[in-house]
């Protein structure tokens, strides 16, 4: 098996992460714009690759995993919510991080929205975090990546959102979110 991204997407951290969490054999291939671009029928990171299965996006890549680990993937609606809001929230942020590298800002009206959205998100999140603060499942995990993301390319902060400032700090006493921090050089 085959993870195919980058050390720097909190998609693919997040599978890296569920795959150490198991004890089937995989390897990790980094892959640029240009790889996942030519290899991947999406044109995006993650991906993977199991014999003749190949999965293109990180919450599919996910189910297969748990799925061969004889793991749930999200146990129930609230799980399932919780994660979707994230990949909201992480969608909406990472569309804006790539169109400011563009040259394009929040002065276009669709990208104002964008970030409205990824405040919004942030606070519903937040007014949730109780509910999730000592899980480790797909859901907290998926969070902790969006989070520490967030973090690492400085495209928002938590002091206006303290539960997910400790949810963060928890997160971070992890030894595998520790390990799949993206490098700081």
């Amino acid at each position: 098996m085959e993870l195919f991204g980058s050390l720097t997407s909190p998609f693919v951290r997040h599978c890296r992460i569920a795959l150490m969490q198991g004890s089937i054999p995989w390897t990790f291939v980094p892959t640029d714009y240009a790889a996942s671009a030519a290899k991947s029928p999406t044109k995006k990171v993650p991906f993977l690759s199991d014999g003749d299965k190949t999965f293109t996006d990180s919450s599919s890549i996910l189910a297969y995993v748990r799925a061969k680990q004889g793991l749930t993937f999200l146990a129930d609606a609230e799980d399932w919510e919780r994660y979707a809001s994230a990949n909201t929230v992480l969608d909406a942020a990472i569309n804006l991080f790539l169109l400011e590298k563009d040259g394009l800002g929040t002065e276009v009206p669709y990208l104002a929205r964008q970030s409205s959205r990824v405040q919004s998100g942030l606070q519903y999140l937040n007014e949730r975090a109780g509910s999730f603060a000592n899980d480790r499942d797909d859901a907290a995990i998926r969070i902790a990546c969006l989070l520490d993301w967030g973090r690492f390319r400085n495209r928002f902060g938590l002091n206006n959102y303290p539960h997910l400032q400790g949810f963060l700090i928890e997160a971070n006493t992890w030894d595998l979110f520790r390990e799949t921090a993206p490098p700081t050089n």
